[in-house]
């Protein structure tokens, strides 16, 4: 029976002694004083120039139609439907000069672009288009070497009585205000233009011949819209004639 009991107090093992009390953690340092961070800068609006591009569009736009009411015609703008481009020398050298001031402009107001997508690809078509303006007028000077741009009033006159923006009368007046406007285009065309290529001289010849075909397309529909003035109708249709037939002539010599 002891050797039982010893076995079995061996078999059960040493008994549970409570383990001494765990040495206390060392005293760890306290955290240093909280520092105030420095505030983060703004966040950067991805769209900050959007509407600073789109005023540049609008500015643009009033560029074109302050220099060229033919192409403010086109653009549907009708509020110089009575004027012709001025083709002189000192129109065209203030053109230019203001298409540089506001391209130099857009190169340092937009040196550093946040906007969207599409108002960056609106203020790339704007510097192209500036910079091409500037580069074609300068390097290739259409006053003296394009015979053509002195035969384009017709496709202003050619617009206004196809589009119906406004009442057929007011369009008709307009129309007659510019045709009587052509002689003095005739006389930019003759003392500017030197030497300019054939090629070119025969685009300038065929337009000038084909106006006079248009002119008379455009007396009926004139005189229906003005009744009661039928004589100045043909009358004004007459001397627009003209002037491009004139031209013909100077371009062939």
């Amino acid at each position: 029976l002891f050797l039982g009991l010893s076995a079995a107090g061996c078999a059960a093992g040493p008994s549970t002694v409570d383990a001494p009390a765990a040495a206390s953690a060392p005293h760890l340092a306290s955290a240093p004083p909280a520092v105030a961070s420095a505030p983060l800068p703004p966040a950067v609006d991805p769209q900050r120039d959007d509407a600073a591009i789109a005023q540049a569009g609008k500015d643009y736009v009033a560029l074109l139609v302050k220099h060229s009411p033919e192409t403010a015609t086109t653009l549907g703008i009708h509020d110089r439907d009575t004027e012709l481009d001025d083709r002189s020398p000192e129109a065209t050298a203030r053109m230019i000069a203001e298409s540089e001031a506001m391209l130099a402009a857009l190169e340092k107001r937009f040196a550093s672009v946040s906007a969207s997508p599409e108002a960056r690809v609106d203020l790339e078509i704007l510097r192209g288009s500036l910079s091409v303006t500037v580069r074609s007028w300068k390097e290739l000077d259409p006053l003296a070497r394009s015979p053509d741009l002195y035969a384009s009033p017709q496709n202003a006159l050619f617009l206004m009585m196809a589009r119906e923006y406004a009442p057929a009368a007011e369009r008709a007046k307009n129309v007659l205000a510019r045709m009587d406007k052509l002689p003095e285009v005739i006389a930019h065309a003759k003392r500017n233009l030197k030497s300019p290529p054939k090629v070119w001289t025969q685009v300038g010849i065929e337009m000038a011949e084909g106006a006079a075909a248009f002119f008379d397309e455009q007396e009926k529909p004139l005189s229906r819209a003005l009744p009661g003035e039928e004589k100045r109708v043909k009358a004004t249709v007459a001397a627009a004639k003209k002037a491009p037939a004139d031209y013909a002539r100077f371009l062939t010599k």
